[in-house]
């Protein structure tokens, strides 16, 4: 039961997408950009979404390299919003549902001018009534800073862990010749 006082003017949603932290993209089933707000042209190497949509998403997928965790390029049938939208036309319940379900994959966006790299969770679903793609962008950059600080600081313990281990080994071999050989001078 639609009620017209749950409809919003398009400006107001444009408004409320646009102060999210979260990116946000639109797009229809040809990757034609519809919306984009500002957080999403961060993420992927712009100064803001006004500067993305004056590019081709051709020119966009141009500014930025996609890796996934592991660091293998992404091409871009790999792409959530490419895989939702096959998963949607190879299942037949689809057609007759308002939307499909999402497709949710970790990506690294390297931009090729400055080299600065900006993590994502990058979560895509289709408005099948609509044929439109709704994919969100969760920052997690500082995460995978993080982790990789982590990851050091565990690489160093562990180094040092084992620097001290040898360390005691090799003093404790050390004392008992000493104790022995006192030992033996004594008798």
């Amino acid at each position: 039961m639609a009620d017209s006082s749950c409809l919003v003017d398009r400006s107001v949603l444009e408004t409320a997408l646009a102060g999210l932290a979260q990116g946000v993209v639109i797009t229809d089933a040809s990757g034609a950009l519809h919306y984009i707000n500002d957080a999403a042209a961060r993420t992927m190497g712009m100064r803001d979404a006004v500067e993305a949509r004056a590019l081709s998403p051709e020119q966009i997928a141009l500014r930025c390299d996609m890796t996934d965790e592991t660091g293998a390029a992404v091409d871009h049938a790999q792409l959530p919003e490419r895989r939702v939208l096959s998963s949607a036309s190879s299942t037949s319940s689809a057609s007759s549902a308002s939307s499909a379900s999402s497709v949710e994959r970790v990506l690294c966006f390297r931009d090729r001018t400055t080299g600065d790299e900006r993590w994502a969770v990058v979560t895509a679903s289709l408005i099948v009534d609509q044929m439109l793609i709704v994919t969100t962008l969760r920052d997690v950059t500082e995460l995978r800073q993080r982790e990789r600080e982590l990851i050091a600081m565990r690489a160093e313990r562990d180094s040092r862990a084992s620097f001290l281990k040898h360390f005691i080994a090799l003093v404790g071999h050390d004392l008992r010749n000493l104790c022995a050989s006192r030992q033996s001078a004594a008798r």
